[in-house]
């Protein structure tokens, strides 16, 4: 029915701005590789593309 309906609905809420958090900058000696990153970079570092005949003579 039309009562359901507001006649003046309220202006949206505006959103938050999101903090984007900022990485600070870690000694190498103190941040060892991270488990993920080597399961990812590892596999992708083994793979060996078969060179095509022309190439390899």
């Amino acid at each position: 029915s039309p009562s359901r309906i507001p006649s003046n609905p309220p202006p949206p809420t505006p959103l938050p701005p999101i903090p984007i958090p900022i990485p600070t900058p870690i000694p190498p000696s103190t941040n060892p590789p991270h488990p993920s990153l080597d399961n990812l970079v590892n596999p992708i570092r083994q793979i060996r593309l078969p060179l095509p005949p022309f190439l390899t003579q």
